[in-house]
């Protein structure tokens, strides 16, 4: 028969004995979590000799502990696939999931990361960290990833809730989600190399399946967040050198930063709602982006058609464009911002809307108390809802023609600023 440690507190016995007792009474045979403790040093899971006991964790009651406090650091290598319950990693010590391996961890668990749990995928493959139920990372420590696409963190049916703790680190690449994940972000998630990594969580765009209120930075690298929902109180930000790309995403609330050459790519349909920009957002061209509600913008959002298929920022609903920042349309003629139907745009006292192209297509409502400037060889055209005497604009700021051509056609304005 298999022999097992079972570790209880002292107060914790007689509150077993008693419970024992009283499931007998029931004809109800208790069963306890076993703890597989880690020997120490260097070596692999398969291997009876390196646990405690004398046996191989892979059950879902199996908590492991890695390596319980032993004075020599630990690298532990998953080298089959298993089942495990809790899991305890020590500072300095590391699990790896080897490549074509998966640690598959119960519901309603806890890893307690202070070390590092690595997921090491090598080929397609790929290495896997899967959750079958609700699991809290927590600690000082990180889930690390190496350079590959095929690394995957993620639930078994999808509706799995992920939270990243206070103090956690999740950084790599590869797919966190996969379109079967929710998650709870309190910590840091970071793409740190050259392959990018993935955020894709269960439903799509609007589903608002994950929150964050920590911190999703793009270090170095690409973080692509894809046909997600994110009810944000915290940061995205992008770092020098690197890309955070919103594709097909709905960023709900929050702040958005960049530094150096770092930029936010709005692609295929995001939308960035009630946010505080402090970031270089880009719309390249042949895409689309929306903004929503009260867009606090203090640095740049981009709109950079290079050929007819044109860059698109659409207004989903009203939405006031305030801050000191600008929306700078490229030297072409197919940038476009505008609405979908008779949608208002107000760009308020301080903000500045300038370049070439399109402000409204015949579809949009204009409130300026800013300044709309025209400042390139190819015009920027205001042509608002209906016609010349619907009197759809009204401007209390300046509409300035500044080095190029400023055409206001097809609308009405009620003027008393300047133009």
């Amino acid at each position: 028969m298999k022999k097992r440690i079972l570790k209880y507190s002292g107060t914790a016995i007689g509150q077993l004995l008693f419970l024992t007792f009283f499931l007998f009474t029931l004809g109800i045979t208790p069963v306890a979590a076993d703890t597989a403790v880690w020997n120490g040093g260097t070596g692999n899971w398969d291997d009876t000799g390196n646990w405690s006991g004398g046996v191989v964790p892979n059950g879902a009651d199996d908590d492991v502990l890695i390596d319980d406090g032993k004075a020599t650091d630990s690298v532990v290598n998953l080298n089959m696939t298993a089942t495990i319950g809790n899991l305890t990693i020590d500072e300095n010590d590391t699990l790896n999931i080897n490549n074509t391996r998966a640690l598959y961890v119960t519901g309603g668990k806890t890893i307690a990361n202070d070390g590092t749990l690595h997921i090491n995928a090598t080929t397609t493959s790929g290495a896997s960290l899967l959750l079958s139920g609700d699991v809290t990372l927590t600690g000082t420590g990180t889930v690390s990833t190496s350079n590959h696409l095929y690394n995957k963190l993620y639930g078994t049916t999808g509706t799995e809730i992920l939270t990243n703790d206070t103090g956690h680190t999740i950084q790599g690449s590869g797919r966190l989600g996969n379109n079967a994940l929710l998650l709870v972000n309190k910590g840091l998630i970071a793409a740190n190399q050259s392959n990018a990594l993935t955020i894709n969580l269960t439903g799509v765009r609007d589903d608002l399946n994950g929150t964050n209120s920590g911190t999703l930075r793009a270090e170095g690298g690409t973080l692509s967040i894809d046909d997600s929902g994110i009810a944000n109180t915290g940061t995205l930000e992008a770092r020098d050198g690197s890309q955070l790309v919103l594709k097909s995403t709905r960023i709900n609330g929050g702040t958005l930063t960049t530094d150096g050459s770092g930029v936010i790519q709005l692609q295929n349909t995001a939308v960035i709602s009630n946010v505080t920009n402090a970031a270089v957002v880009n719309v390249a061209n042949s895409e689309t982006g929306y903004v929503e509600g009260t867009i606090i913008n203090n640095n740049t959002i981009q709109l950079n058609a290079t050929t007819s298929s044109g860059a698109r920022l659409l207004l989903s609903g009203d939405v006031i464009l305030t801050g000191t920042g600008t929306v700078s349309m490229s030297d072409h003629y197919y940038n476009y911002l505008c609405a979908t139907g008779s949608e208002v745009l107000t760009n308020d006292t301080g903000h500045t809307i300038q370049g070439s192209g399109h402000l409204g297509y015949n579809n949009m409502l204009l409130v300026n108390k800013g300044l709309i400037e025209a400042d390139q060889s190819t015009a920027l055209t205001v042509n608002l809802t209906g016609g010349r005497d619907d009197l759809n604009g009204t401007n209390s700021g300046t509409l300035r023609a500044d080095g190029g051509t400023l055409s206001i056609d097809d609308s009405g304005f009620t003027n008393t600023g300047t133009l």
